[in-house]
């Protein structure tokens, strides 16, 4: 399992995300080839941020053109809380606390810290 990053990854919402149970993400039109393509058990960490400063960390484990798709367990992940979202909201690629945890554990503790 590899944690995938991108560099500068930033979008906005095409359609709402309407419940907190929602696994599928439509991105502005063009912008998913801003994000990693993962393949699984790869995935990466996406933040979802409104206007009023609200956040929601994704994980995201498969993308189609402008479609992202977060994994089963995905919503509200890292300490976060699913929400419901509007277009026009941010989606990003940001540093994220369980992202600098894989770092300072070293590649021996990586399996380990998803896993249990």
């Amino acid at each position: 399992m590899t944690v995938l990053y991108a560099n500068n990854a930033t979008t906005t919402l095409a359609n709402p995300i309407s419940t907190t149970v929602q696994l599928t993400i439509d991105l502005a039109v063009g912008d998913g080839a801003l994000f990693p393509d993962p393949t699984a058990p790869d995935f990466f960490w996406a933040t979802l941020e409104d206007a009023s400063g609200n956040i929601e960390i994704v994980q995201i484990e498969s993308r189609l053109a402008d479609e992202l798709t977060v994994s089963a367990t995905g919503r509200g992940a890292d300490g976060t809380t699913a929400q419901t979202w509007a277009a026009g909201d941010r989606l990003e690629i940001r540093v994220t606390r369980a992202l600098l945890d894989i770092f300072l554990q070293g590649p021996d503790e990586e399996f380990a810290a998803f896993m249990g």
